[in-house]
């Protein structure tokens, strides 16, 4: 067969034997099942220049689900179909290529996992859940994250920070865990991932709250603040504007230059990027007063987001998610503080515990915090209480 065209002819699973008859119990599709399937597609051999068949049945036909058996043949086929079109060979592997080609992004797994159920025909609202926790961690994660590159510690600090920016309940938080888990084991019965990283997830929800978003000291606050003053002013500027306003990270990503008013000193949180979907004004502090004038906010077109350039901090679109968090993590490695608990939250947690210590009344940093309460303001004081370390009032983030 000599080859023409692009040198290569796409994959396609071949069943086995035509299913004749099927026994009392069983179904055509399980019967099918049961067969050797295997993966063929054609490929230049540049030592003859002809097309020459290549078989691929990997771990296939241990599956006699029809199916899961269905889902791992059409995975095997969209993974070698992408490494043919990128001029990959199995007559000059490239194992990189190859590695990198065949995972699946999550995006891609999320897609997979929804097929498998809708053809499984499960429930409308079992669909529905699974899809919103996945992409809960997707975006965390970013949808061209491998599924061969999660590790367990990914999942802990989805859980820490999702728990702490969405407030979420005992029963949310070990539902949405028990999601994912189910997403994972798919992927790994699908020989899609060698391990599940849920496997070794021990932490409880308890145990998470109380190692996660722990309140500044002022000594290792001093040298964030510098080494950030030297290398990252983006997540500087990140870190303060948690700290004044007591936003949640993701809200002061989606901020943009049209919800600030510095002539009132306000900013005003709209429903669509508020976490509990309500229009809502806070005060502007001096002192982040005086971190927005730096910027000069007022010379930038309105539409323009706040932290929305990490070189120039002001930007025309909205950062990626996680950016100013994973950027901090890598502050906290040079300065070998990362075992210390120490999130973005703790700029807002460090915020609060001052306001409290300097005399602020509850009900001011209820407003400050936009709780719906002043009992959950009392609740949220009596968490960060037992990580307090004594300080007097101070107007600024770090001591001058």
């Amino acid at each position: 067969m000599k080859n023409i065209g692009l040198g290569y002819r796409l994959p396609k699973i071949y069943k086995g034997p035509e299913i004749k008859s099927v026994p009392k119990g069983s179904t055509k599709a399980k019967e099918q099942a049961k067969q050797t399937w295997v993966i063929r597609y054609y490929v230049l051999n540049p030592s003859t220049g002809n097309l020459e068949l290549q078989r691929i049945t990997e771990n296939l036909n241990y599956e006699k689900d029809p199916d899961k058996k269905l889902a791992i043949a059409n995975s095997i086929v969209k993974s070698y179909t992408k490494l043919l079109e990128s001029g990959w060979s199995p007559y000059s592997e490239n194992l990189h290529l190859k590695n990198s080609m065949v995972s699946l992004t999550i995006s891609e797994a999320l897609d997979e996992f929804i097929d498998y159920h809708k053809s499984k025909r499960s429930r409308p609202t079992s669909i529905k859940t699974y899809l919103s926790k996945i992409k809960l961690l997707m975006e965390y994660l970013g949808q061209t994250k491998k599924v061969t590159e999660i590790r367990t510690i990914d999942l802990i600090n989805f859980f820490l920070d999702s728990e702490k920016e969405r407030q979420w309940s005992a029963k949310t938080f070990n539902n949405t865990k028990g999601f994912l888990h189910m997403f994972f084991n798919y992927l790994k019965d699908t020989d899609r991932i060698a391990i599940n990283p849920f496997d070794s997830f021990k932490e409880k929800r308890k145990s998470l709250k109380s190692e996660k978003h722990q309140t500044f000291n002022d000594q290792d606050l001093k040298l964030i603040e510098d080494w950030l003053q030297d290398n990252d002013p983006y997540t500087l500027f990140s870190l303060r504007a948690i700290y004044y306003t007591c936003l949640r990270p993701n809200e002061l990503r989606l901020l943009q230059l049209k919800h600030i008013d510095l002539v009132n000193k306000t900013i005003t949180i709209s429903d669509k990027i508020s976490k509990n979907k309500k229009t809502e004004t806070i005060e502007i502090d001096d002192n982040f007063l005086e971190e927005l004038n730096i910027l000069n906010i007022g010379s930038y077109n309105k539409d323009c987001f706040l932290i929305g350039d990490r070189k120039n901090i002001i930007g025309t679109a909205m950062s990626p998610a996680g950016a100013p968090y994973k950027r901090f993590l890598r502050c906290l490695a040079k300065l070998n503080l990362k075992e210390k608990g120490y999130t973005l939250y703790s700029a807002k947690h460090t915020s609060n515990v001052r306001k409290w210590k300097s005399g602020w009344s509850l009900d001011a940093i209820r407003r400050a915090n936009r709780h719906s309460s002043i009992a959950m303001t009392e609740k949220y004081l009596r968490d960060l209480e037992k990580y307090v370390e004594p300080t007097l009032p101070i107007p600024r983030m770090v001591p001058m």
